[in-house]
């Protein structure tokens, strides 16, 4: 297999596999063996001093009570080579054996998925405050009924992901394919939407805060349809399921969807044109619902008028320290905000305060 990533090192097959047979226990692989369970793929398994090995490695689950990562022993393997540093208890490190500085994750991902560490990223302290709560792995809040997955994953990563590269059935699209996926996937155009902590009230027109397809692109959207971007999504959360094209009830799971490229309708929503990476996360988060930023949630700068939203953002709606704002953005923050605001993003003639608030946190 070529080289075409001008990388210093190689993964082969007896880095991942055994070759004669393994005993490591547990769900392993996404296909069904002979025998009618998952436990195929002969995954890794050595012994010290037998084979040039010099330690015992045999992949496991995560067990723990209560974690929100109770990963299968096939993504085990995973995590512990994409996870530690350095080869000693494990047969490789992403630094000592591949030459990589950091883990191979996700920008929005914890280590192995698990609410221990503080996430995501250093970018934004306040959300630093917030542990991962939920993934694909184990969700934080069930889907209800008709949103419900229509796979299962089985806690491994090998469902979405192909180890052994992109497939060429994918032709034009395998572009999307990246990160060795069995479908295709985009990752999000915009900016991280953040809060603009520590500005005065009003509006300062250089501070990234929020990122919509005006913002971004001007008066272009993006060219890919969501056969590009959400092929690998679309294989278990079905588009009808999402958005059924006729209900667009304010707030509804139906409406929030048609924000998606190419599921907007005439009566529905019309101004943006998002990627599903645009407001989910893939791997892990610490909303519910995968979701990278809770919709309205603190003021979201110059409103469709062109008036400023004042007053102190906040992050997450959930009671943490960070939960309080004033200001007149009509758009839940913990508190009652005055009914006095008129010129908000999303407004309804009859209530503008009233019916703008979107929701504390996602309940879809």
């Amino acid at each position: 297999i070529p080289n075409t990533r001008n990388g210093s090192q190689n993964v082969q097959c007896y880095d991942c596999h055994s070759s004669h047979g393994s005993k490591l226990v547990g769900t392993t692989s996404s296909y069904v063996t002979f025998n009618g369970t998952h436990n195929g793929a002969n995954l890794k398994e050595t012994q010290a001093g037998k084979g040039g090995y010099a330690m015992t490695y045999k992949a496991s689950a995560n067990t723990t009570p209560g974690a929100v990562n109770p990963y299968a022993a096939g993504a085990g393997q995973c995590f512990d080579c994409h996870n530690t540093a350095s080869s000693g208890t494990t047969p490789w490190g992403y630094q000592s054996t591949f030459g990589d500085s950091a883990p191979i994750k996700g920008y929005y991902d914890s280590p192995k998925f698990a609410n221990t560490d503080p996430w995501p990223n250093p970018r934004y302290t306040y959300k630093n405050q917030h542990a991962a709560l939920g993934g694909h792995l184990k969700a934080e809040t069930f889907l209800n009924h008709s949103t419900a997955a229509q796979n299962r994953i089985n806690g491994l990563c090998t469902p979405c992901h192909d180890p052994h590269g992109v497939s060429p059935t994918l032709g034009a699209n395998r572009a999307y394919g990246v990160p060795l996926l069995k479908g295709t996937w985009m990752t999000s155009p915009y900016k991280e939407d953040a809060a603009p902590i520590g500005m005065n009230p009003g509006w300062d027109p250089a501070y990234p805060n929020v990122h919509t397809d005006q913002r971004t692109f001007g008066s272009s959207i993006i060219t890919e349809d969501d056969s590009q971007f959400a092929g690998l999504c679309l294989r278990c959360h079905y588009k009808q399921n999402l958005t059924n094209g006729t209900t667009h009830t304010w707030k509804s799971q139906d409406r929030i969807h048609e924000a998606v490229k190419g599921w907007k309708t005439a009566n529905g929503t019309i101004m943006h044109n998002f990627t599903c990476a645009k407001c989910h996360a893939a791997h892990v988060s610490n909303l519910p619902r995968l979701m990278i930023t809770n919709c309205l949630d603190w003021q979201r700068g110059v409103a469709s008028a062109g008036a400023p939203l004042s007053g102190v953002n906040i992050y997450d709606g959930l009671g943490g320290p960070t939960d309080y704002g004033s200001g007149s953005g009509a758009f839940p923050n913990g508190i009652n905000q005055p009914a006095n605001s008129t010129n908000t993003c999303h407004p309804d003639v009859k209530s503008p305060w009233q019916n703008n608030y979107w929701n504390s946190v996602t309940p879809w």
